[in-house]
């Protein structure tokens, strides 16, 4: 994520007493960081690569977005695996010599400018160095390129598996951009069942379900689901009585006690059928749901009483 450096200012804002002072008024307060994404922020706030600001708005957003607070543990804990995953390096065999050997210049530059005798040459090769300062210099500097290795490592991993992963959710999100278009145009030009269908609204979108059961007791019912998204409701009859030729079954929307058609279906030989309806507001915003036998073609209005029925 690329991120402008942000430098501090050195021009002092006037208090709000000397800005009553001095006339002058008080600089406005920054801007919500209304463009801030928390779904791109998620993956460098894991690993502490974002700064104050966006620090403080991620934290704040976490209460609001359950799926983030998923993913920033999945991070975090792909993050620790990374980390103690790394294989440990060998430092290079001279490098507790050189480290010791940088380590003793220091210290004498030090006791030089103490003593007031910089600009005095100092050698160093007539100094030897004591067994135990050697190995505990090459201990110390060991430990550190070890633990910055496989920091490095482990940075360059997780910033490699944040770029193939975005990769991947870009190609993925098209993908089914474009199926779920294509899906689409096909049902608006009838060229798929009403199974089809139902499966392209169970697949895209969340539902919402009820049964609806038998008026007489028996064993007829009704499985209705539909999207509060796109309006679309499914209706699944089992255990209907089988009709003549001559009839058909006749769902009803009620409101107000006003009944509107919803649709016509017929069931097979073992009473099941379904229908699907495309509406232009929400099925709750009716008061009830009723299914009737009617000639075929359908009626104005219920000619027979419902097989099932259901108040909302």
């Amino acid at each position: 994520m690329n991120r402008k450096r942000r430098f501090p200012f050195t021009k002092q804002t006037p208090s709000k007493g000397q800005a009553e002072l001095t006339g002058q008024s008080l600089p406005a307060p920054p801007a919500a960081p209304e463009t801030l994404d928390i779904n791109a922020l998620i993956a460098a706030y894991a690993i502490g690569a974002t700064d104050a600001e966006e620090t403080a708005w991620v934290q704040s957003q976490l209460s609001q977005h359950p799926e983030a607070v998923q993913e920033l543990a999945q991070y975090q804990a792909m993050s620790e695996q990374l980390l103690h995953s790394a294989a440990a390096v060998e430092p290079p065999a001279a490098l507790a010599q050189r480290l010791a050997a940088a380590l003793e210049a220091d210290a004498n530059r030090a006791a030089a400018h103490r003593h007031g005798a910089i600009g005095h040459p100092i050698s160093y090769a007539s100094r030897p160095i004591p067994p135990n300062a050697a190995r505990r210099t090459w201990a110390l500097g060991a430990r550190r390129f070890v633990k910055r290795s496989k920091f490095q490592i482990a940075a360059a991993a997780i910033l490699a598996l944040l770029v193939l992963t975005n990769i991947l959710s870009l190609t993925q999100i098209r993908s089914l951009q474009a199926m779920q278009t294509r899906l689409w145009n096909q049902i608006s030009s009838e060229q798929v069942t009403q199974q089809n269908m139902v499966q392209v609204i169970l697949a895209t979108y969340d539902t919402s379900s009820f049964e609806v059961a038998a008026q007489d007791g028996g064993t007829a019912h009704a499985y209705v689901e539909w999207c509060p998204q796109t309006y679309t409701v499914l209706v699944e009859a089992g255990d209907f009585p089988v009709l003549s030729p001559d009839m058909t079954y006749q769902l009803w929307l009620i409101r107000d006690g006003q009944r509107t058609s919803g649709g016509l279906f017929t069931v097979n030989s073992w009473g099941n059928g379904s229908l699907v309806m495309q509406l232009n507001e929400p099925l709750d915003n009716y008061d009830a749901i009723g299914i009737t036998p009617e000639p075929a073609g359908g009626s104005n209005g219920p000619t027979a009483p419902p097989v099932v029925r259901k108040e909302f």
